[in-house]
């Protein structure tokens, strides 16, 4: 075990909540010269960010050419936009309770306790669009931290250099670039880039107006009229062919490889179908035949959606190799299954002045992000010491053991201690440190007793508003 020491300058990239919540728990420590948030958008919010005139604007060109050009240049000017997946009518999979940052609970009213026989169960536990972003906007508000955020900023490149970290920015009005040394960096931007296809046949030969991922789906109205097969039973894959039936022709298909874990309202106008062994296009009609693993076949299909989610990608940073090559290297493998080289899912172990907040896959991510940053914050301020490299490394290899070296390495649900026991466990460590400041929530039998249930919960709210239970 060691301190960490001389931290003073810190830079943080995102502007989302797992990067308001570090700017938060490290402003709060008084040990930091200079503190900075570089976020490219032109507000905080992340992934539940969403400008509607951008969304109409994608919108349109989607419907003129296909297009899903990335950042988008509105023609009136302006710094380029670079839109979050976040869509119209999109409602959190996270109970207000769950997701609340301690200290910050949701305006609203929750229910006390978990629901005893013949009690009727809060209407209203799962936050929308508008809703969560006005929340973290609030935040943000409340603890005076525009004072430290640089909107329209882009982080170009990240470097460790002479024992500091070389962070160069782009202004995104100017085009103006910058260069400034750090201490400590932390990354918070999230894994929502880097678009991940499944490993069908014919898939990368669809063109682009057949084949739309739901990083960019915004609206139903591009469904309107046509037949359209959705990959995947995520959450977002659940909600976009929810969206597709009313406007779309029935039925609105979706190709399952197993039952959702995520809330679902069954609807006659959807019909779930085996996976996809094949794709190819009608050479007549230019629309898409898909060829099931049962053999059936479905033709006619206008639109592939791809619900099939991300990859980590840091693009900006990379690291001195840990051999003696004395190149740089990435942070994530080629494949982006998962990041390479942290300790508990957050301290680059080589290079422990560099922090991912908000990396690994909770269902209570605010809070989750909101652990971590306790540690970091204590650590980089030398309040809490931190275990040595080769701990560090042996660290990754048991949990790599534990759980397999896949895409889902960094989902917590995954591992002995849960979500919860990994959140107990940094709070415990946070407060080695002192309780001034945020140490994360306590996991409790409430807390518990919500996530356990998360699923069922939604899927009663939606039956609610969709007018199926009352």
């Amino acid at each position: 075990m060691s301190r960490i020491e001389n931290v003073k300058r810190v830079a943080i990239v995102g502007g989302g909540a797992s990067g308001l919540v570090a700017l938060k728990a490290l402003l709060e420590q008084g040990a930091f010269d200079e503190l900075v948030l570089f976020e490219r958008r032109e507000d905080v919010g992340g992934v539940w960010f969403f400008d509607p005139k951008v969304a109409s604007e994608e919108a349109r060109r989607y419907a003129q050419d296909a297009s899903t050009q990335y950042p988008v240049v509105l023609e009136d000017g302006g710094a380029p936009k670079y839109p979050s997946p976040a869509y119209e009518g999109m409602i959190g999979n996270i109970a207000h309770e769950l997701i609340s940052i301690s200290g910050r609970p949701f305006d609203k009213p929750l229910s006390t306790g978990p629901v005893q026989e013949g009690e009727r169960e809060e209407s209203d536990l799962f936050p929308s669009l508008d809703s969560t972003i006005a929340y973290l906007r609030a935040f943000a508000d409340a603890y005076g931290l525009h004072n430290h955020i640089r909107l329209n900023t882009e982080v170009v490149s990240t470097r460790f250099v002479d024992g500091k970290w070389k962070v160069v920015t782009k202004n995104l009005l100017n085009g103006e670039e910058t260069s400034s040394t750090y201490d400590a960096v932390v990354y918070a931007a999230g894994l929502w880039d880097r678009r991940h296809l499944p490993a069908i046949a014919g898939i990368d030969t669809l063109p682009k107006e057949r084949l739309l991922h739901a990083r960019f789906y915004r609206s139903p109205s591009i469904f309107a009229g046509k037949r359209i097969l959705v990959l995947g039973n995520g959450n977002s894959a659940n909600d976009i062919a929810a969206h597709a039936a009313p406007v779309a022709l029935e039925p609105v298909y979706r190709s399952i490889r197993h039952p959702s874990y995520y809330s679902y309202v069954p609807d006659a106008r959807i019909h779930d179908v085996k996976p996809v062994r094949q794709f190819s296009l009608d050479p007549a009609s230019g629309k898409v035949i898909a060829e099931l693993g049962d053999e059936t076949v479905i033709r006619d299909i206008d639109l592939v959606v791809a619900a099939t989610g991300y990859r980590y990608d840091v693009p900006s940073l990379r690291v001195p190799s840990g051999d003696d090559s004395a190149q740089d290297e990435p942070v994530t493998p080629p494949d982006g299954h998962r990041m390479l080289g942290l300790y508990r899912h957050l301290l680059h172990a080589r290079f422990p002045t560099l922090a991912f907040i908000g990396y690994s896959i909770a269902w209570s991510p605010f809070a989750n992000s909101e652990a971590q940053a306790s540690v970091v914050a204590r650590a980089w301020a030398g309040r809490i010491d931190v275990p040595a490299v080769k701990e560090m490394i042996k660290d990754e290899e048991d949990s790599v053991k534990e759980v397999g070296d896949h895409n889902l390495f960094h989902v917590l649900a995954l591992y002995k201690k849960r979500e919860y026991g990994y959140g107990n466990e940094l709070r415990d460590w946070a407060l080695q440190g002192g309780t001034e400041g945020t140490v994360g929530v306590h996991w409790d039998e409430r807390r518990i007793w919500l996530l356990q249930n998360v699923v069922r919960l939604k899927t009663l709210q939606l039956q609610r508003e969709r007018g199926l239970i009352t």
